[in-house]
């Protein structure tokens, strides 16, 4: 890596690399060794642009479509083919113990995710909006758990986990984070900053469901472009995350430049003027998340 970047041929790839691979965070994470195998889904034909970049830092890679959704293509990518050889198998055999172990998840977020999976007959994020809810009410969160990225295909290069952590004070996540953000910086200092600052961005999380073991797989929220200050947010610019049609009033969110939150109203402002005032029925169809590094 640093042999690269005195030769002054890194920076060139990393641009190029950021057009081809998303979850390129992924990427680093197995180039650097944090990562056993990284399983990148690719929706659309990217043929072998990425195969310079893999030959280059000596790793090993195979496209492979999805059985599911055909439009997806899988990218896996490891320092060893035997390690993307068993994860492809382990997909197969349906072995969720084995495929996590092999793209890197800490053994205590993994068994409690299979084990609320299995329970709940869902395999998408376990987490229900009551138990952040109550979290954020005493307690900040790391950027190690925001994922909300992840679920706009536009902006999900910020994404620093790809897995449900088993609690928002998992010593092993934050650990992981740690390292990689590390490694990112003597990647490109300007990505890390880049990561830094998106990831510590307020955001109004939405749930149309009633308060309870809501379990959430698609992340509705808008992330706010600007600082926050208690219940109040100032802003430049929205990114929109999840599904649009579950969050209200999007042209009042896109006309403002600030509001303000509680438990039963979201109030719009711009240049100091209410623009709309959402009234909510319960306290989860929006509410803040400001998240520190």
């Amino acid at each position: 890596m640093n042999k690269i970047n005195k030769n002054g041929v890194y920076l060139k790839l990393y641009k190029t690399l950021k057009k081809v691979l998303p979850y390129h965070t992924d990427f680093i994470g197995v180039l650097c060794g944090l990562k056993p195998v990284s399983r990148i889904e690719i929706y659309s034909d990217i043929k072998d642009k990425p195969a310079y970049f893999f030959k280059l830092f000596g790793l090993w890679h195979i496209l492979k479509k999805s059985p599911i959704q055909k439009e997806v293509t899988f990218l896996f990518s490891s320092k060893s083919k035997k390690l993307i050889i068993k994860m492809i198998e382990s997909i197969i055999k349906k072995d969720d113990y084995m495929i996590g172990k092999l793209l890197g998840f800490p053994d205590c977020c993994l068994k409690k995710f299979i084990k609320e999976s299995k329970t709940k007959n869902n395999f998408s994020f376990t987490k229900s909006h009551k138990e952040l809810y109550d979290y954020i009410k005493n307690n900040k969160i790391n950027i190690a758990y925001n994922d909300f990225f992840a679920f706009n295909k536009k902006y999900f290069k910020y994404s620093l986990i790809r897995y449900m952590p088993c609690s928002y004070k998992c010593h092993l996540t934050e650990q992981y984070v740690k390292k990689l953000l590390f490694y990112i910086k003597r990647f490109n200092n300007l990505f890390e900053k880049d990561i830094l600052h998106q990831l510590k961005l307020p955001i109004l999380y939405f749930s149309d469901e009633q308060i309870g073991n809501y379990i959430d797989r698609q992340r509705n929220a808008i992330i706010f472009d600007g600082k926050m200050n208690q219940n109040k947010v100032k802003y430049k610019k929205i990114y929109l995350c999840g599904n649009p049609n579950k969050i209200p009033e999007i042209n009042s969110f896109n006309k403002g430049d600030s509001l303000v939150v509680d438990k039963w109203n979201i109030t719009i402002y711009s240049k100091n003027k209410i623009i709309k005032n959402i009234k909510k029925d319960n306290p989860l169809q929006g509410y803040l998340l400001n998240f520190f590094n």
